[in-house]
């Protein structure tokens, strides 16, 4: 059995850093690289790049709303051919500097509430999907499982891995609970890797009504999480200890 494990990474700008990419990056199999709209700036996106190529690394774009105050988890509401042309922009950066510096462009996953939004509004999900048809035939778009994202995105060919999360809590609806919830976040490691080994091993995940199913190929750890590289580090064991390889 495999999976692929991604973390959101070249979210440091200016003098401010996010993250701790530089121990994280060799344990993952992805990485979702900041786009400058929430986070990253020309030369933190061009040495995550490198660092994702040193590391054979797969590269992904992680657009957002343009929200770099509020780190890209503000909802905005943008009109649809406006949020097009803003997300395919960000795409357009990463794709073009990961030809430079790497092989290129392996996926797009967006961002924070933009993600966040897509779940249920096909308005948002549409304008992703739209975004990304310069690249249909080349690129793998990142969504959460019972997404409207995920559906249209296959309704309209586009090749989704389907995203699972290691230290987000679940509603009964299965999209991610809300951050302005105290307990939206795990802080228990242990809870954590629980949770990513029944979504891995069992395709089931807990919920206030209980276990229902999920079922995914890639998994999320948030990389400006406090307990990022710790969190990294015990779930890659914990994974390879199962027989599960990362890829």
């Amino acid at each position: 059995m495999t999976i692929d494990l991604n973390c959101d990474m070249g979210e440091s700008f200016g003098r401010y850093s996010i993250g701790n990419d530089k121990v994280i990056m060799p344990l993952i199999s992805s990485c979702n690289i900041a786009c400058g709209y929430h986070g990253g700036d020309p030369k933190v996106i061009i040495d995550t790049i490198k660092m994702a190529q040193k590391h054979n690394v797969k590269i992904g774009a992680h657009p957002s709303y343009p929200d770099l105050q509020g780190f890209g988890r503000r909802r905005m509401f943008i009109p649809s051919d406006d949020l097009m042309a803003i997300i395919q922009y960000q795409i357009s950066v990463i794709d073009k500097l990961s030809n430079i510096y790497s092989e290129g462009l392996h996926h797009v996953k967006v961002h924070g509430a933009l993600y966040n939004h897509a779940y249920d509004d096909e308005g948002v999900a549409r304008a992703i999907v739209q975004a990304m048809m310069p690249w249909k035939e080349s690129t793998i778009l990142y969504a959460q499982y019972g997404s409207v994202l995920a559906r249209i995105a296959k309704e309209e060919g586009l090749r989704v891995m389907i995203e699972g999360f290691v230290d987000r809590r679940y509603c009964d609806d299965l999209n991610l609970m809300p951050r302005s919830q105290p307990s939206a976040v795990h802080t228990s490691i242990v809870d954590m890797i629980d949770q990513v080994l029944d979504i891995v091993n069992k395709n089931q995940i807990i919920t206030p009504m209980g276990y229902q199913k999920i079922n995914v190929q890639t998994i999320c750890i948030h990389g400006d999480h406090p307990q990022a590289v710790e969190i990294v580090k015990k779930l890659t064991t914990a994974l390879r200890n199962e027989g599960v390889a990362i890829n």
